[in-house]
């Protein structure tokens, strides 16, 4: 959601405020390395401010509680990820604005933000694929987030597993993470062709 509405935000008006703004925040956040926000999170809210527990689960487990344990960690997680759908919806997004429809309707007196309604129509669908690599990705690509905030996951539970030599456990994570990489990607084709007509004409 993050990276959608900065990515419309920007593109809608290149060279803007939102734009400059937002390009900022893309290269701080891909050119930072994860576990950074992390500790600076956890420096910021958990230790000055007292405001979220520094590390680990309550002892109830997961329950409603233990989502304020992972607000930090989830947020860690979700700044490079928002910058990627930041960075390519503002492309996607410009690319629209050369489209000959665009021109059209603006000559035909559109408001902008009817215009705009049908850029992030045309533009979203091909943000759909870059989301169900990030949704993949997070199944097992947070080993360093988890072990920066004491969480217990999948990625630590490999990386145990592999310093232990556990290698039905190893397998079976990495069959669970093909799986549901398989499953996204299906499951953002099929929303591609339900969003975007001309896929179903082609």
């Amino acid at each position: 959601m993050i990276g959608v509405g900065l990515g419309l935000l920007a593109g809608l008006r290149p060279g803007g405020l939102a734009d400059r703004l937002t390009t900022l925040y893309v290269t701080a956040a891909l050119a930072l390395p994860e576990f950074w926000f992390g500790f600076l999170l956890i420096l910021l809210f958990a230790v000055n401010l007292g405001w979220f527990p520094v590390i680990g689960l309550p002892p109830s487990g997961l329950s409603l509680r233990a989502s304020w344990h992972l607000l930090l960690p989830a947020l860690t997680l979700a700044i490079p990820r928002s910058a990627q759908v930041a960075r390519l919806t503002r492309a996607l997004v410009l690319e629209q604005l050369r489209a000959d429809y665009v021109r059209t309707a603006r000559s035909k007196g559109l408001p902008g933000r009817g215009v705009g309604r049908h850029i992030a129509a045309n533009a979203l669908p091909g943000v759909l694929p870059l989301l169900a690599l990030e949704l993949g990705g997070l199944l097992t690509g947070t080993i360093v987030v988890e072990q920066v905030f004491g969480l217990p996951g999948l990625g630590a539970t490999i990386l145990g597993a592999i310093s232990a030599r556990d290698y039905p456990v190893v397998q079976g994570v990495t069959v669970l993470a093909v799986v549901v990489y398989v499953g996204v990607n299906w499951l953002a084709d099929m929303l591609q062709l339900a969003f975007d007509p001309r896929l179903r004409s082609a």
